[in-house]
């Protein structure tokens, strides 16, 4: 059994776990608690979450520049996961220095600010951008170009106004409806031992929120 956590409760819930999986701590990140025997361990799946999720959408990492956009929990996890997938080069563009260097130390990136004329070459320069900031980001539309793959893990808002940015630029664009759904599934399988049902998972939750 257990639950599933999400932002500020990814690193908030830390220092109340009993143990950590290998993943976890590497990141300082957790979306998944798992109780075993009265013990609880911490887990994060956000980055198989976005991995599989990307695969489906039919992008590759694997010899990307990637630009992620925060410095959270999630945007941990997708500094981790792109690293591992042999990404080119990672940048993690923040409001907050030094959490954007605590993000980019867990997959060897580096760091820009947002402000313009730096977020602008940042974005240029990207092959693959994921959004991991929780709120809409005003970037400038004419930064965008027409060989962009960009992933925003938001998931409960249709368009966001970056994907209609990028969108209108000939970007392609995703929200991170599979990314939640993929998560969850490997957290089912962290805590049942079974396989996940995915498109039972993916009719319920389209339902669910449909209903917003």
């Amino acid at each position: 059994a257990g639950v599933n956590v999400t932002k500020p409760l990814k690193t908030e819930m830390l220092p109340y776990l009993d143990d950590l999986t290998e993943e976890a701590r590497r990141i300082g990140s957790v979306n998944t608690i798992i109780n075993q025997e009265g013990r609880l361990i911490g887990a994060s799946t956000d980055g198989i979450g976005l991995s599989h999720a990307l695969e489906t959408w039919g992008v590759s990492v694997s010899g990307s520049h990637v630009l992620i956009l925060g410095a959270g929990g999630a945007a941990r996890a997708a500094c981790a996961m792109v690293f591992q997938a042999k990404a080119v080069s990672t940048v993690i563009a923040a409001r907050n220095k030094q959490r954007a260097e605590e993000t980019a130390s867990v997959g060897n990136a580096t760091t820009v600010s947002f402000e313009p004329q730096e977020i602008k070459d940042a974005i240029q320069a990207a092959d693959l951008i994921i959004n991991a900031v929780p709120t809409d980001l005003p970037l400038n539309p004419s930064w965008f170009t027409v060989n962009q793959a960009v992933y925003d893990t938001r998931y409960d808002t249709g368009d966001t106004i970056l994907m209609h940015s990028a969108r209108s630029q000939g970007a392609q664009v995703s929200n991170g409806l599979d990314m939640l759904l993929f998560q969850g599934a490997a957290s089912f399988e962290l805590w049942t031992d079974q396989e996940a049902p995915i498109e039972v998972m993916r009719a319920a939750l389209e339902k669910g929120l449909g209903k917003r």
